[in-house]
């Protein structure tokens, strides 16, 4: 027994001789930094030892390029679920601490927008508050307001290019 167990340890010895530098190799391919690359190297022929006792010559090869690529799958897979977790977190973080900001902004931009509405003339500030803020259509502005469809649409359109001059002048 105890000659089976040093056989197979001169084995793995020799095994790693041979293919340490095929393994580095194949990691070095696959991976972008060296010391990773050695470390999983060194991984392969740990495990190897785990296998001792089913070892032999003919086999060790199969062993060997088998561990390496399991271990090769296994730390990509990690890598790339590590990737996945840092993007979320930051997309996470983005948006908890820009919402009070992005609140803030808002809020100024529709004080501003307000002063801007103060600004313009009666008529021309009811048809741009009932277009942007009541949603309604053309006819039933000039309905409401008593004038034609055509007058509603120039008072909302030189009244959106008055507010949009207000808020670049402010800003």
């Amino acid at each position: 027994m105890e000659n089976t167990l040093n056989n197979n340890q001169q084995l793995i010895a020799d095994s790693y001789v041979k293919y340490r530098d095929v393994v580095h190799g194949y990691f070095r391919k696959r991976l972008v930094n060296d010391f990773e690359a050695e470390d999983l190297t060194q991984d392969v022929f740990i495990k190897l030892v785990t296998y001792a006792q089913m070892l032999r010559p003919d086999t060790v090869q199969y062993f060997i390029f088998t561990i390496a690529r399991n271990l090769s799958i296994d730390y990509n897979r990690r890598f790339f679920k590590k990737l996945e977790i840092a993007q979320y977190l930051m997309n996470e973080t983005d948006s908890c601490s820009n919402t009070t900001e992005n609140e803030i902004a808002y809020n100024e931009l529709v004080c501003i927008e307000q002063q801007a509405l103060q600004s313009l003339p009666e008529q021309r500030g009811k048809v741009y508050q009932l277009s942007m803020y009541g949603e309604y259509t053309y006819k039933e502005m000039a309905e409401i307001l008593d004038i034609s469809p055509r007058t509603v649409e120039k008072h909302l359109f030189t009244g959106r290019a008055d507010v949009r001059r207000y808020i670049a002048a402010v800003i």
